[in-house]
């Protein structure tokens, strides 16, 4: 017969403080209202504040969550483990070639050659 969290009651230990439930990366995608991938995403890019895994399961102790969510909402900056802002990290899409190969440049061009064959054909 398993336990889970839920099924646990929320009370107080004595000398422990009160009783807390840890938040799960679903819990977070919830208060964020972005996909469990997202979360996962910012995990590994280090813009959320720091989690833990526990038997293979990542949790967030609430205050240390919250207290990370306000530090970033109001500007102050989270600090990540090697020291650089975890807000107003540039994000770049895995899928998009690096500018340096002109791909992008050679695209326009192509539908601007496109278009003034339709007007002159």
């Amino acid at each position: 017969m398993s336990t889970t969290t839920a099924d646990l009651p929320l009370t107080n230990v004595p000398g422990a403080g009160p009783a807390f439930k840890p938040l799960s990366r679903h819990d977070v995608a919830a208060i964020l209202g972005v996909s469990v991938r997202t979360i996962e995403n910012w995990r590994r890019e280090k813009r959320i504040p720091p989690s833990v895994e526990i038997g293979g399961r990542v949790y967030w102790h609430p205050e240390v969550f919250y207290a990370g969510l306000d530090a970033t909402l109001r500007g102050t900056g989270v600090k990540t483990d090697y020291g650089t802002p975890a807000v107003n990290k540039p994000v770049r899409s895995a899928n998009r070639a690096p500018a340096s190969t002109g791909a992008l440049d050679k695209s326009q061009k192509r539908s601007a050659d496109a278009i003034a064959a339709m007007m002159n054909g």
